[in-house]
Order: structure tokens, then C-alpha cells, then sequence
């Protein structure tokens, strides 16, 4: 008799422990999978703020736009985050929802075709050989993160290329740096676009003095 109340009071403990290592491992499941989401960030154009089309054509020319160049450590779907001036890490659990040499050749391409500065400007499928080339080339893409600040750091560099001789015609540089309220990579993709938006419309302003004094130049030549 006693050996049987034994057995059922040691299946008793044994099913409670097993029971118990059963909602343990169904627990850290949870927190393993609430742990593991991955977040996805584009760079998108800031509606509000795209300014309308001029009425009429700077040039009549074509102009092909050439993809981004990224150094490999920021052309990569992971996020570069700089902790210390020479070294780079990667948010684990947070990325780029394509990658950011198309993201950002998409983005100049929207950027320059709104201008209306020519008669046609595209990335790929042209069907005339182009007149111009913009050349985008990014030195620095990626978080700063201190201990006292959250920052946005955009490098870069475009270029308006005469398609003949090859020669760059005038190009247009910056370095940008951008405290953020908030350790928050939305509100980085978010800065992050306005920034590019900005030095875009710069370049664009750009192009179109120098067309404009171009056509002034081949009309007094004429």
C-alpha cells in the first residue's frame, strides 16, 4: 500500500515538473519570438515638401541616371551604426527594406524627373543616347550613436557628366549631420530622406543654372 502511494505521489511531482518545463519553454518561445522581429526602413520622398513642377524645359536633352555608388559597408541591407570613430557595427534586428543604392538611385530618379529640367531623364531603358549623366557617389550612410546624442550621417556626392567628352560639368557636395530626439530609426529613415530631398532639390537648382546659361551662351553664338 505504501509502495503505491509512493508511485502515485512520485508521478504527481514527476507530472507537475513536466508540466512546469512545459509552460517554461512555451514562455521563452514567446519572449524568443517577440525578441527575434526583424524592422524594415525605407527611404521614401517627403510628399509635403516637393515644390511644383516648372512650366517649361531647360533642355531638350536626355539624360541617363547612373546607380548609386555605395562602399560596401553601407550597401547592404543591415544598418551601419558608428559607436567609435573608426569602427562599425550593424543593428542586429534592424535593416534596410531594399537595398540603399537602389533605394536612393529610385529616389534621384523621382527627384529629377519632378523637376522637369529635361525632356527625359530615367535610370535604365533609354531609348535615345543620352546627352547628360548624374553620377551619385555616398561616402558615409549610417547612425552615430553616443552616449549624449543620436545622430543621422549623410556623405555624398553628385555629378552632372557631359555624356560627350566625358568631363564633369559641375557636381554638387555635402556632409550632413543631424541630432535626433529620439534613439528611433524611423525617425532616422524619416531625417534621413529629408536630408537627401534637400541636397537633391540643391543639385537640381544647380543643373538648371547651368542649362539655362548654356541655351544663353549657343543663342548669343548663334
Amino acid at each position: 500500500m505504501k509502495i503505491c502511494q509512493m508511485m502515485i505521489w512520485t508521478n504527481k511531482i514527476l507530472n507537475i515538473s513536466l508540466l512546469f518545463l512545459f509552460i517554461t519553454l512555451i514562455g521563452l518561445q514567446s519572449c524568443g519570438e517577440r525578441t527575434l522581429i526583424r524592422h524594415y526602413y525605407v527611404l521614401e520622398m517627403p510628399e509635403e515638401n516637393f515644390k511644383p513642377k516648372q512650366d517649361t524645359l531647360a533642355s531638350e536633352g536626355v539624360c541617363e541616371i547612373l546607380r548609386v555608388r555605395i562602399p560596401p559597408a553601407y550597401d547592404q541591407l543591415r544598418i551601419a551604426v558608428r559607436k567609435r570613430s573608426h569602427e562599425i557595427s550593424f543593428y542586429q534586428y534592424h535593416y534596410w527594406a531594399m537595398n540603399p543604392a537602389d533605394n536612393l538611385t529610385s529616389l534621384l530618379e523621382k527627384e529629377i524627373q519632378h523637376s522637369n529640367i529635361f525632356a527625359y531623364a530615367g535610370s535604365e531603358n533609354l531609348k535615345k543616347i543620352p546627352d547628360f549623366q548624374i553620377a551619385t557617389t555616398v561616402y558615409k550612410l549610417e547612425v552615430i550613436d553616443t552616449d549624449d546624442e543620436f545622430n543621422v550621417h549623410l556623405e555624398m556626392r553628385m555629378e552632372l557628366i557631359d555624356y560627350k567628352s566625358g568631363k564633369t560639368v559641375l557636381n554638387h557636395q555635402f556632409e550632413r549631420t543631424k541630432a535626433l530626439e529620439n534613439r528611433d530609426l524611423n525617425l532616422f529613415a524619416s531625417e534621413l530622406s529629408i536630408i537627401f530631398h534637400e541636397e537633391s532639390h540643391q543639385f537640381i537648382i544647380k543643373i538648371n543654372e547651368y542649362l539655362e546659361n548654356k541655351n544663353l551662351q549657343n543663342s548669343v553664338n548663334k
